[in-house]
C-alpha cells in the first residue's frame, strides 16, 4: 500500500496533531483531508495559490536595480 500525500501548513493557532505540540508560524505536515479539517477551523493557513508556470518557456528576469540616488523605482 503507498503512502497518503502529505501537504505542509502553517499554524495559526497553538494546536496539537498526531501527538506533537505546534505554535503559530510552524509548519505542519497534513494529508490533504486532515489539512482540509484544520483549514475550516482556522488551525492553519489555508494553501496559496500556485505560481503561473510558464511550462519551462519562460526566461528568468534579473530585479531591477533601485537608482543610485537613493529614490524609489517608478
Amino acid at each position: 500500500m503507498t503512502e497518503p500525500k502529505t501537504v505542509t501548513r502553517i499554524a495559526k493557532t497553538r494546536m496539537r496533531h498526531n501527538g506533537r505540540r505546534y505554535q503559530p508560524g510552524d509548519t505542519v505536515e497534513l494529508t490533504p483531508a486532515q489539512a482540509a479539517h484544520h483549514e475550516r477551523r482556522g488551525h492553519v493557513e489555508p494553501a496559496s495559490a500556485p505560481a503561473p508556470s510558464t511550462g519551462g518557456r519562460g526566461r528568468k528576469t534579473e530585479p531591477t536595480p533601485a537608482p543610485a540616488n537613493g529614490e524609489p523605482p517608478k
